[in-house]
């Protein structure tokens, strides 16, 4: 969120655990009440397709199948959270423009990381991507603690 106060976008953001439940909300004032399922829908489809929602959007244009996907939104914004090849949740943020919302999405997923890298004591690693980071023993209980601020 601070990504997107400081650049004064109105912005809805969610983090979903694995399972693709709800695990934080974040709404800022003025944000579009309609982005609120938005958010979270685009977090959903990162975590059950286990990939940035941007790529479903592109290949939306060339196979308009895609849409016909279960549980599927084709817009920027989602981001799937992924620790050591596992999958631990998403991120998805509604409110802007598809770029806006995507640009908000990549700077919270860094900023999990970064609170993930200095739990686990290690540096952070980026591929394909997607941030990965090391083991983290927080997660490892079944609650995630985010903070989106």
């Amino acid at each position: 969120m601070a990504e997107a106060k400081k650049r004064n976008w109105k912005l809805n953001c969610a983090v979903l655990d694995s399972g693709a439940h709800l695990v934080s909300f974040k709404r800022m004032d003025g944000g579009a009440i309609a982005s609120i399922s938005i958010a979270m829908h685009k977090a959903r489809t990162a975590v059950k397709f286990r990939r940035d929602t941007k790529i479903l959007e592109l290949a939306s244009h060339s196979n308009p199948y895609i849409a016909t996907l279960d549980d599927v939104i084709a817009s920027r914004g989602g981001l799937p959270i992924i620790d050591q090849d596992k999958l631990i949740g998403g991120i998805g943020c509604s409110g802007g423009t598809g770029s806006q919302d995507e640009l908000v999405a990549k700077a919270g997923l860094a900023a999990v990381g970064k609170l993930a890298a200095l739990a686990a004591g290690r540096r952070l690693e980026s591929a394909s991507g997607n941030l990965r980071v090391g083991h983290l023993p927080i997660l490892d209980s079944g609650f995630m603690y985010i903070c989106l601020d």
